[in-house]
């Protein structure tokens, strides 16, 4: 088989495992996001609306360490998931690319798969939704570290049955390995037998190009659609609700529960969902 064939196959098998896992992360994306509102809409309000804990506030006299709407983070969130929309767009379409190509795409591919993995933000968010599928209340301060909550990430998902658990353990196969080989630079890419090798405090192992692919695709449509989806959703709070405002607590407030209370605005850079606490 020739260079050219045997990138041939590979792209063709990626495109069709990209339209497979996209559909599959969709609908169950879709039917986590729907159990949480039917289980708590408080629960599922603070989640749409970003609910988290401001330490630099915690002296502040004037606003709640308690926030919502971080416009800052999710816009941090929104270039990273507009690199990985895009890369996904070229690279799992179905025209082909040259030989050449291939090593860097995968280095790429590496490189966004840990990125993602290593996100404070990206963690506690899916952290968050775990918990809350398991059915408990939203964790609005996340005190433990990224390495403990991607171990209750990966045991939350072992537990809890839903097909976004089944999403989670197709991404947590090799997670700690490929991290760690990808940021000590203790890996080998080898087209020819198609595999990745790494080695990395004796720890050695191969991964297939197969077994990337889909590793890959399960996170990057995991990462990517869960962003478009609650943001859709935010936009969509009060038509979903028939109310265009929930009843939540915030922690420690001593004035018991507030509303938490949904609009749209729309500004040069598009529409938003805000939320308000009165």
């Amino acid at each position: 088989m020739k260079e050219t064939d045997r990138r041939y196959f590979f792209l063709k098998d990626g495109f069709k495992e990209a339209k497979k896992i996209r559909n599959e992360v969709s609908v169950a994306i879709d039917e986590a996001l729907e159990r949480i509102k039917n289980h708590s809409k408080s629960n599922y309000a603070l989640l749409i609306a970003h609910a988290d804990y401001n330490k630099a506030l915690e002296n502040n006299n004037r606003f709640y360490s308690y926030t919502i709407n971080d416009y800052r983070s999710i816009n941090d969130d929104e270039m990273l998931v507009c690199i990985k929309e895009n890369y996904l767009n070229e690279a799992y379409s179905s025209k082909l690319k040259i030989y050449e190509e291939s090593i860097s795409n995968i280095f790429f591919e590496i490189a966004l798969y840990t990125h993602t993995l290593e996100s404070e933000k990206h963690i506690h968010e899916m952290y968050r939704i775990f918990k809350l599928l398991s059915g408990e209340d939203y964790e609005w301060k996340i005190t433990k570290d990224k390495g403990f909550c991607r171990k209750e990430i990966e045991t939350l998902s072992n537990k809890v049955e839903c097909k976004l658990s089944n999403i989670y353990r197709n991404i947590f196969k090799l997670d700690h390995d490929i991290r760690n080989s990808f940021a000590h630079n203790s890996y080998t890419i080898y087209f020819d037998n198609e595999m990745i090798h790494y080695d990395f405090e004796k720890i050695t192992n191969n991964i297939t190009f197969q077994e990337w692919t889909k590793m890959f695709l399960y996170q990057s449509e995991l990462s990517v659609q869960m962003y478009n989806k609650i943001y859709k959703k935010g936009l969509s709070f009060s038509e979903d609700l028939g109310t265009d405002n929930v009843l939540i607590n915030i922690p420690g407030d001593k004035f018991g529960s507030r509303k938490l209370v949904h609009k749209n605005f729309e500004d040069k850079d598009g529409i938003y969902a805000r939320f308000t606490i009165e």
